[in-house]
């Protein structure tokens, strides 16, 4: 991934993210869901129409 793409990434789960709790991205949801409780959110779409499930 270049590092626009990066960025859109890490700026739309920023603001998607709710007072108390954080977005993570597929790839740390499956790093931490053996040890942390997780919930899927959905899917946000970021640059170049890729898409990016959130937990």
């Amino acid at each position: 991934m270049t590092s626009g793409v990066v960025l859109s990434i890490l700026l739309l789960e920023w603001s998607a993210q709710e007072t108390g709790k954080i977005n993570i991205s597929d790839r740390t949801y499956n790093l931490v869901k053996d040890d942390i409780e997780c919930t899927y959110k959905g899917e946000i779409e970021v640059k170049n129409g890729l898409k990016l499930k959130t937990y």
